[in-house]
């Protein structure tokens, strides 16, 4: 079925102003990210490629398991840290706190 030329320009006209305002925001969000000329990668990634080195840290990029393991092992460290009362132990310095967790795990010496 074809369409008439008048029906051809309303459908031209009721395209253009649904699409206007997208198209709009779409431009706008571009010439900011020009003008921002922000090339760095977010502040996160910086850190992670610091901590870990580039090569890890592509290796946790290409497979996220390994990022499961490594939130479920800070899950555990954190646990320990509060069941133990890390904190508090080491409140009158580092070599009591030694000594006290010393004697936990070896009660004898």
């Amino acid at each position: 079925m074809l369409i008439t030329p008048v029906q051809c320009k309303s459908l031209w006209r009721q395209f253009r102003a649904e699409t206007e305002y997208v198209v709009t925001q779409a431009i706008s969000a571009q010439e900011a990210h020009k003008r921002s000329n922000n090339w760095l990668p977010p502040p996160w990634a910086i850190a992670a490629m610091v901590i870990l080195g580039f090569n890890e840290f592509m290796l946790l990029l290409k497979n996220p398991l390994y990022l499961l393991i490594l939130f479920v092992v800070y899950l555990l460290s954190k646990a320990l840290w509060v069941q133990m009362d890390i904190a508090g132990e080491f409140q009158h310095g580092a070599m009591a706190g030694i000594i006290s967790h010393h004697r936990g795990f070896f009660p004898l010496l």
